[in-house]
């Protein structure tokens, strides 16, 4: 495990005598204490989970929401999407996690372990991502005589 440890940390340019590095953003890390890493935004990730959102037929029919391809059973699963989000007129009876909207309920079912991973890894990035800042005004300065 040495071994691949020292690969891992040569690869990436970064000090091999540390064990502990700072996880930024960005294409190329600019010291070697840190790992820089470039990811999807929220955006990108969210429009690629909605792939897996089944839209009742009404949504459809009325224009809230674009159609999308079902999935070939017989398909490789990788192309399957991310996450299952099944919808209904009626509230689940054994959903992992669930919301109501527009009348329809919407939910992951609790035996569908694949889903319940990428919503709780959506849920814990969602979270990094979270500053707890409060947005700044941003500040303008008028040069005066």
């Amino acid at each position: 495990m040495e071994k691949d440890i020292r690969f891992v940390k040569d690869a990436l340019g970064l000090n091999p005598n540390n064990d502990e590095f700072l996880l930024t953003f960005g294409l190329v890390h600019r010291s070697p204490d840190e790992i820089a890493l470039l990811t999807r935004s929220m955006q990108e990730i969210l429009s690629e989970l909605s792939a897996g959102v089944e839209v009742p037929e009404q949504d459809l029919i009325e224009g809230r929401a674009t159609p999308r391809p079902r999935p070939d059973p017989d398909a490789d699963p990788r192309n399957y999407p991310l996450v299952r989000i099944q919808s209904s007129g009626g509230r689940p009876l054994d959903a992992y996690a669930a919301v109501s909207y527009r009348n329809y309920w919407f939910w992951i079912d609790d035996r569908d372990l694949n889903s319940k991973r990428v919503f709780m890894f959506l849920m814990m990035f969602s979270s990094l991502a979270e500053t707890g800042a409060v947005p700044q005004r941003p500040i303008i300065t008028i040069p005066a005589r």
